[in-house]
């Protein structure tokens, strides 16, 4: 016969957050740990609160949450970003057919620069813009 002190087994130490965050995004879509009843741990929280294992699911309960949260963000800044990024092309283009625009009216007033005022019927006198300003700033003192 052998005399001996019997040892209990001892228990595993808990998984770390590092370990419960790989095997959770290693989950499937019908894994327990997304389809366990949520009132059940939370019954197990409340019995120990302060308990390093009831913490360590907090944070990570906790953690799953913000990273969701952050992929919706992630898709208001995408598409943010895309409105933005057609909001400037659209500016460009709007702004290439001002600056056309005022290109057309810079040369429609060259043109217009020279001005005929017939003086007599058989001579015609020719008027700069410049001159007729002069014109009207020497009427008006």
């Amino acid at each position: 016969m052998v005399f001996g002190r019997k040892t209990e087994p001892t228990k595993p130490a808990p998984p770390t957050v590092d370990k419960i965050l790989e095997d959770l995004q290693s989950a499937e879509p019908d894994d327990p740990v997304y389809t366990f009843n949520t009132t059940l741990t939370r019954d197990i929280i409340v019995e120990d609160p302060d308990s390093e294992v009831n913490k360590n699911y907090a944070a990570v309960v906790d953690y799953v949450s913000k990273q969701k949260k952050l992929k919706q963000l992630e898709g208001k800044v995408n598409s943010g970003f895309e409105t933005l990024v057609s909001s400037q092309k659209e500016l460009e283009k709007l702004t290439s057919e001002v600056e056309c625009q005022l290109g057309d009216i810079k040369e429609a007033r060259d043109k217009l620069v020279e001005i005929e005022l017939p003086s007599d019927k058989s001579s015609q006198v020719t008027v700069t813009v410049e001159e007729r300003a002069e014109e009207s700033e020497e009427d008006l003192c």
